[in-house]
């Protein structure tokens, strides 16, 4: 079974052109749903994250577990903008690291934690407490040696 369906890329322009279930250069309209932010750190790097105070990061790749129940689309564009307020723990991380590809799915909040259970067992670690303040999670950010979309037991599920 899938856990997501539409992959979107970081937009290229503001146009938006939907080829099917992946999108590219711009986003489709997205109500609300879970999405898996699939982002690239290139070196250690310590970085203070709000009240979790200074975490040292490796270089490597991390997808973040997220939703957003208003809208989707302005959510993950939120993530790929460089200017924001810093509200959420992804928001002081995405100062240092580079959002890929986010891979979405209309589903209720629920699936969030779903995806993030899914993200544990499949990662090679994760930051405890990271993005999971208001729920029972280990974390919403897995770390992978290696790009998790060449993993074929992540394009099964998060797809």
């Amino acid at each position: 079974m899938s856990c997501l369906q539409n992959s979107v890329k970081e937009p290229a322009n503001p146009l938006i052109q939907n080829t099917g279930n992946v999108l590219s250069g711009g986003f489709a309209n997205m109500g609300k749903g879970v999405y898996a932010l699939i982002i690239k750190l290139d070196k250690e790097k310590t970085i203070p994250v709000g009240k979790l105070g200074s975490i040292t990061f490796k270089p490597g790749f991390y997808v973040y577990a997220g939703s957003a129940m208003n809208s989707l689309e302005k959510r993950i564009q939120r993530h790929f903008s460089k200017t924001k307020a810093l509200h959420w723990h992804i928001d002081y991380f995405l100062l240092h690291a580079k959002p890929l590809e986010a891979r979405t799915l209309e589903k209720p909040k629920h699936w969030e934690c779903r995806l993030a259970r899914f993200l544990e067992k499949i990662s090679d670690s994760f930051i405890p407490k990271f993005g999971s303040s208001d729920c029972k999670c280990k974390s919403h950010l897995f770390f992978f040696q290696k790009d998790p979309r060449k993993s074929k037991n992540f394009l099964e599920k998060i797809q």
